[in-house]
C-alpha cells in the first residue's frame, strides 16, 4: 500500500481521482455545456478568421477585428469578476450562451443572405467578446458550488484536458467543414453549440445558498487590485510569469489576425492550412500545459519528501 492509500485509509479519506469526479452528476453537467461550447468554438475561430479576410480583403481590419476581441478582455473582464459575485452564476451563463447563440445565428444568417460588412463583423465580435468576459468568471465561480473542495484540483484538471482535447477536433475539423459546406455552415455550428450549452445548464443544480452572496464594493475591489499588483511586485517569479505571458500573447495575437492574409495571399493555400496551423498551436499549448503540470506536481512531491524527512530526523 503506498503512502497515499495508506493515509486515506487512516483518515478514513475517500480515495479522489477521475473516475470519482465523472460521477458528479452535477459537474458532468458543466464539463458537457463546457465542451459543446468548446467545440463550437474551435469551429468558428477558424471560420471568423477566413470569414474576415474574405470579407474585408484587407489585413489592417483582420487587425482591426482581432483587436475588438481582446478589448473586453483588458478592459471588462477584471472588473467583471466583481460584479458576478454578486448574481446568480447558473442564470448569468444560461442567459449569455443564449445572447451569443442569437448573435452567432444571426452573422450566420446575413453572411448567406449577403448581408455581411467589416462594421457588422466589428460590431459582432465586440459584443460576444464582452459577453464572454462575464461568463468566464461565472463558470470559474459555479464550480465549487457543484464540486466539493476534495474534488475540485482532479474536476478542473479533467475539465482543462478534455476541453484542450476538444478544441483539437473541431479545429481539425473546421477546415473539412468550410471546406465541404462553407463558412456560413460553420458558424451556424457554432450558434448551435451555445444554445446546446444553454439547454445543459438549465437543468444545472446548484446550492442556492452559497449563489446569494454581496458583490464587492468599489472600494473593497480597488483595494484587493492594489494589493494584487503590490503582492505581484513583492514576488519577481510570478511577476516575470505575468510578463512573459503579456510578451506571448503580443506575439500570437498578431500572428493570429494576419494568418488569412498569409495562407490565401502568400502561400495560395485554402482553409484546411488555417485548421492546420491552429491546430499546431494548440497542440504545443497543451503539450507545454502538460509538462508544467507534471514539473509542478514533481516540485510539489519533492517538497513533501523533503518536509517529511526533516520531521522524522531526530531533535
Amino acid at each position: 500500500m503506498d503512502n497515499r492509500e495508506h493515509a486515506a485509509g487512516e483518515n478514513g479519506c475517500e480515495k479522489v481521482g477521475y473516475r470519482e469526479i465523472l460521477r458528479q452528476k452535477e459537474y458532468r453537467k458543466i464539463i458537457l455545456a463546457g465542451l459543446i461550447n468548446r467545440f463550437g468554438d474551435s469551429i468558428d475561430a477558424i471560420a471568423f478568421t477566413w470569414l474576415v479576410y474574405a470579407i474585408t480583403g484587407d489585413a489592417a481590419w483582420s487587425a482591426l477585428v482581432f483587436a475588438a476581441n481582446q478589448l473586453p478582455s483588458v478592459l471588462v473582464q477584471p472588473f467583471a469578476g466583481a460584479l458576478v459575485e454578486g448574481m446568480d452564476k447558473k442564470k448569468l451563463m444560461v442567459v449569455t450562451d443564449i445572447v451569443r447563440g442569437i448573435t452567432t445565428s444571426g452573422l450566420a444568417i446575413l453572411y448567406l443572405a449577403g448581408d455581411v460588412d467589416p462594421w457588422i463583423l466589428l460590431a459582432f465580435t465586440l459584443i460576444n467578446s464582452t459577453v464572454e468576459a462575464f461568463r468566464l468568471p461565472a463558470a470559474l465561480a459555479v464550480t465549487p458550488l457543484v464540486l466539493e473542495e476534495k474534488y475540485y484540483t482532479y474536476g478542473t484538471s479533467l475539465s482543462s484536458t478534455l476541453s484542450t482535447v476538444v478544441q483539437m477536433i473541431g479545429m481539425g475539423m473546421a477546415g473539412v467543414i468550410i471546406g465541404a459546406f462553407g463558412i456560413g455552415a460553420a458558424i451556424v455550428i457554432d450558434g448551435v453549440s451555445f444554445f446546446g450549452s444553454a439547454l445543459i445548464l438549465g437543468f444545472l443544480r446548484v446550492r442556492e445558498t452559497n449563489l446569494r452572496r454581496g458583490s464587492l464594493q468599489a472600494k473593497e475591489y480597488a483595494a484587493a487590485l492594489k494589493g494584487g499588483l503590490q503582492y505581484l511586485k513583492k514576488q519577481p517569479v510570478i511577476r516575470n510569469f505575468c510578463l512573459l505571458a503579456v510578451l506571448i500573447n503580443a506575439v500570437i495575437t498578431p500572428l493570429n489576425a494576419l494568418q488569412s492574409p498569409l495562407i490565401q495571399d502568400v502561400m495560395g493555400q485554402g482553409s484546411g492550412l488555417l485548421s492546420a496551423f491552429a491546430l499546431a498551436l494548440t497542440a504545443g499549448m497543451g503539450i507545454g500545459s502538460f509538462y508544467i503540470r507534471l514539473s509542478a506536481v514533481s516540485f510539489l512531491s519533492d517538497c513533501r519528501l523533503q518536509a517529511q524527512a526533516c520531521l522524522s530526523e531526530p531533535v
